[in-house]
């Protein structure tokens, strides 16, 4: 099995696919019968591989952190809230003869979430996207984080939903960085994360600062993620290849647990850079897509100068608009709003 970054990138290697291959056929394990669940075209459950372990998530919330040791789950983190229990933090408790009743976790999730409406949707379109084959999509990760050099460094690339396109375009395949907004609220700049004043393109790229997480904030983190091209990551260069090596593993891992067919991608079959997309519930009148538009650019043009507003107006980003429908296809994307 091929995995692109081994010491510091999201992708399991083959020992950890043999071990939920294990735990999934025993029973009284945490996991048994778990691969039944992610194969269903219908499955409530994702899974998030990450760097070495991977995380099971319903309704948006991570059901719990998967552990390993050597070619063993060793345990579970779980949030003591889903136990059930009244208090915070996390609960530790082997995979192995666990006393844990899944179903009644999955329940307690269900039931708790119904207070984060975006967590739900979140997983909403993860979920309809992937079982849909007339989506244009497939939804390989949600809650993706960069893989930070050190905990002091700043994550700029960060999105609710990676997604690549299920069929090639011009011979490479897209990814989408999706960032879910539930009406125009959400795409608000707080003026505690907004520059106090002008900020040239130098200035912004040499900043580690946290814009929040507005239209702004996320203009300012895209465009600093796409300028690191010096990462090095294992003798490859830059944050979007990295990412790009990344969906591979995880396609690998999929495949490999029979989540999906077996695409045999390489990092070279993914275009470079992913287009930014703001999906955004809340209306598809015109006048709610001019007000968001309007609003994003008066944003970057009041923050910074006119070489940063060129650099963020040459990036792929887009607006999409949706109402209630979770399912969307490549042209929408082509098509979308460009914030300016």
């Amino acid at each position: 099995m091929k995995r692109y970054f081994a010491e510091n990138g999201r992708g399991l290697n083959a020992n950890q696919i043999d071990a939920i291959k294990f735990a999934d056929a025993q029973t009284g394990n945490f996991l048994y019968g778990v691969l039944r669940e992610l194969r269903k075209p219908d499955a409530e459950i994702f899974m998030g591989v990450r760097n070495g372990y991977f995380n099971l998530y319903l309704s948006g919330a991570s059901i719990g952190k998967f552990n390993f040791e050597g070619a063993r789950i060793v345990d579970v983190e779980i949030h003591k809230k889903y136990l059930g229990e009244n208090s915070s933090g996390y609960a530790i408790l082997p995979v192995e003869n666990s006393a844990c009743d899944f179903k009644k976790i999955c329940a307690n999730i269900k039931a708790l979430n119904l207070k984060n409406p975006e967590k739900q949707l979140q997983q909403r379109i993860v979920m309809a996207n992937n079982a849909a084959e007339i989506s244009a999509w497939y939804c390989v990760d949600m809650e993706y984080s960069m893989q930070r050099r050190n905990k002091f460094e700043a994550d700029f690339g960060r999105a609710d939903i990676i997604a690549i396109s299920r069929r090639p375009v011009a011979g490479k395949y897209k990814l989408l960085m999706i960032e879910l907004k539930i009406g125009s609220g959400s795409l608000g700049t707080n003026a505690k994360y907004f520059p106090q004043k002008k900020l040239t393109t130098a200035e912004l790229l040499g900043s580690s600062k946290n814009f929040g997480s507005g239209i702004f904030g996320h203009f300012a983190d895209f465009v600093r993620y796409a300028a690191d091209k010096n990462y090095d990551c294992g003798g490859y260069r830059g944050r979007f290849t990295k990412l790009r090596g990344e969906v591979v593993n995880i396609l690998e891992n999929y495949s490999a647990l029979g989540i999906l067919p077996n695409l045999n991608l390489t990092l070279e079959d993914i275009f470079e850079e992913p287009t930014l997309v703001f999906l955004i519930y809340g209306g598809v009148e015109r006048s709610f897509r001019n007000y968001v538009c309007g609003k994003s650019e008066r944003a970057i043009v009041k923050a910074c100068d006119e070489n940063f507003v060129a650099e963020v107006f040459r990036r792929s980003i887009k607006c999409v608009f949706r109402d209630e429908d979770f399912i969307f296809g490549d042209e929408e994307i082509s098509d979308a709003a460009r914030i300016f």
